[in-house]
């Protein structure tokens, strides 16, 4: 098919989807040997002042700030700083007793049976505009059984993400953000990609919107604290292609190389030489400002 029939192609599929589905912009790009061949937007970044999705707008990307966690972890796993088998105890002060079982793998690979606390009853509703500490994030999930051993089964687990992420500042002696931006964006030049500080100024940031009772409504502002390292960044469609072109192939040195393998999940089995993660593409709960 000739690349300008394929194009009206994807332009009749996306135009489609975006009115079935109620979404009022995405930005699609189309990544083939490395090159971008494609970068489109479509619909509305804003819709109260009518400002049109680019390539360049900027989303909440959700789960897969994942891909990001897991890499930072192996940078400092090969780096001697964190040990992937060893117990997630010995970067973190304060855990539950029952927990000194879970290992950093553990976490990586989503095997630690500690409980997702997105998964609790009516969290999202009480998660506000406020910033959330890692102490209230886990206590949610302190009193909460192992729903399995650690190791025993699969089972997607966001708690176990933003543990990393701690592990992850206790481990470089960085924030999370700045770790991220100093050995992965700045290198591959991903120059809009970033943890979501809902107080900063972003330029081309997408505004958040929910579609009930036939029309749309904005979304409740929340401080992204409460995600962090389990899906706190924002970015471009063309940053993450320079991810995807960036990431697969080179090692993990200071010296500019960049990026752990980062492969599908492999049903829970790990190579010791390479990072084997699935992340999942969430769609994010919702809770309305206002309205019904």
């Amino acid at each position: 098919m000739p690349q300008e029939d394929a194009e009206d192609a994807v332009d009749r599929f996306v135009t489609g989807q975006r009115e079935s589905q109620h979404i009022p912009g995405l930005s699609l790009a189309v990544v083939r040997g490395g090159v971008v061949i494609l970068a489109r937007g479509y619909g509305f970044a804003n819709l109260e002042m009518n400002v049109r999705v680019t390539p360049e707008t900027v989303f909440q990307i959700g789960s897969p700030t994942k891909q990001f966690t897991a890499t930072a972890v192996m940078m400092l796993a090969e780096e001697g700083k964190v040990g992937l088998g060893e117990s997630i105890a010995r970067y973190q002060e304060g855990l539950p007793a029952r927990w000194n079982g879970v290992t950093v793998r553990h976490l990586l690979d989503h095997t630690s049976g500690i409980k997702s606390f997105t998964s609790l009853p009516d969290v999202m509703a009480r998660l506000t505009f406020l910033p959330t500490s890692r102490d209230e994030i886990l206590a949610l999930v302190a009193d909460e059984p192992l729903e399995f051993a650690p190791g025993e089964r699969y089972a997607y687990n966001n708690t176990g993400y933003y543990l990393l992420g701690h592990i992850i500042e206790q481990a470089s002696g960085q924030p999370y953000g700045d770790f991220l931006h100093g050995r992965i964006f700045a290198p591959l030049g991903m120059d809009a990609t970033r943890v979501n500080n809902m107080d900063d100024i972003l330029p081309h940031r997408a505004s958040g919107y929910v579609w009930a009772e036939n029309r749309w409504w904005n979304a409740r502002p929340t401080s992204m604290t409460w995600a962090f390292s389990a899906g706190a960044l924002v970015s471009t469609v063309l940053d993450l292609a320079r991810w995807g072109g960036g990431s697969g192939q080179r090692g993990t040195s200071p010296e500019g190389n960049l990026g752990a393998d980062v492969d599908a999940y492999d049903a829970g089995r790990w190579d010791e030489n390479r990072l084997r993660v699935w992340v999942e593409s969430e769609r994010p709960p919702w809770v309305p400002l206002r309205g019904p």
